[in-house]
C-alpha cells in the first residue's frame, strides 16, 4: 500500500478539519509514494520509540503527540527534535501525527465509557476556529466529556480511575467522602478545562498535569480534581489505534510501544 493511499483512508476516520487551530496533525515527514507494510504506534516520538521502530524495520510511525509543534527553521543534531527527525528521515520512516482530531472523535468517548459516564457531552469547545464545524460530524468539536455516573465518593471514584486505567497511582484534591455524580473528563494536560468543569457544576474532573494551586482553587470553586497524569488517560490511544489499524488494514503488520513508555515506575 502506498503511504498516500493509507493517509486518504486514515483521514476519512480522523479528519484533519477536526483538529484544534493550534495543532499540527497529519504527515510531518516522509514520502507519499513510499510503500508501507508495517506501522508502529506510540504516544510520543521519543528516542526509545524511534530506535525501536528502526529495529523493527518500520515504514510508518504514528504518534498522538506531534514531534513538531512550531515551525522548524533548521534540522540538525544540535537539538532533540532535529536528532529525532534525522533518525526518521535517514531510516526512511514516514511520520504521522493524530492529535486533537483523535481527541474529539475517539479519546473523550473511550475515556468517558471507561469511567462509567452516562450520555456524555462535550466538556470544552475552546480552541477550535469558528469556521471549523464539520458537516459529517456535527456536535463533536471540543475537548473532554461531561455526564453523570452512579453515585459514589471521591475516594472510591479515584480508586476506580486508578484501576480502570491500570495506573500505579493517582492523586486527588478534595474531600475523600464527597459525593460524586456529575463527572468531567479532560484527557492529557487538562488544567485549562477545569474552568469548563466548574461552569457545568461538575463534582469532579479527571485530568492530568494539575498544579497544586489549580487543584485547591478548583476545590474552593466546588469541583474536586483527580489527577491521573498526562500519560495516564491518553495511553488508550496506542491500543485503540493499533486495533483500528488491524481492522482497517489487515494486510499491515502493526507494532505498539510498550505500556508505560516513556516512564518507568518503581
Amino acid at each position: 500500500m502506498y503511504l498516500k493511499t493509507f493517509i486518504e483512508n486514515i483521514e476519512d476516520k480522523f479528519p484533519k478539519s477536526l483538529a484544534a487551530d493550534w495543532d499540527n496533525v497529519g504527515l510531518l515527514c516522509g514520502r507519499l509514494q513510499k510503500q508501507i507494510t508495517n506501522v508502529y504506534v506510540a504516544l510520543d516520538a521519543t528516542e526509545y520509540v524511534i530506535a525501536d521502530a528502526i529495529k523493527k524495520n518500520t515504514d510508518l510511525l504514528i504518534t498522538h503527540h506531534p514531534l513538531i509543534f512550531k515551525p522548524v527553521s533548521t534540522i540538525t543534531n544540535a537539538d532533540f527534535i532535529g536528532r529525532r527527525l534525522i533518525s526518521l528521515i535517514t531510516s526512511d520512516i514516514a511520520y504521522y501525527a493524530i492529535h486533537t482530531n483523535y481527541d474529539v472523535t475517539n479519546m473523550r468517548i473511550i475515556a468517558a465509557k471507561m469511567l462509567g459516564i452516562k450520555n456524555p457531552v462535550v466538556l470544552d469547545e475552546q480552541g477550535f476556529p469558528d469556521d471549523s464545524s464539520d458537516d459529517e460530524n456535527p456536535g463533536i468539536k471540543g475537548f473532554g466529556a461531561f455526564g453523570e455516573v452512579n453515585e459514589t465518593t471521591l475516594e472510591e471514584y479515584a480508586k476506580s480511575v486508578k484501576n480502570r486505567f491500570g495506573l500505579s497511582n493517582v492523586r486527588f484534591f478534595g474531600n475523600p467522602r464527597q459525593k460524586i455524580t456529575r463527572v468531567a473528563i479532560g484527557p492529557g494536560s487538562g488544567e485549562s478545562m477545569i474552568k469548563a468543569a466548574i461552569s457545568k457544576k461538575a463534582d469532579v474532573i479527571i485530568t492530568g498535569d494539575v498544579s497544586h494551586h489549580a487543584g485547591i482553587d478548583a476545590v474552593a470553586s466546588g469541583t474536586a480534581v483527580i489527577d491521573a497524569g498526562h500519560y495516564g488517560i491518553e495511553q488508550i490511544f496506542v491500543n485503540d489505534i493499533k486495533s483500528f489499524m488491524k481492522r482497517t488494514f489487515p494486510e499491515l503488520t502493526v507494532y505498539a510501544a510498550p505500556k508505560g513508555e516513556p516512564f518507568i515506575t518503581i
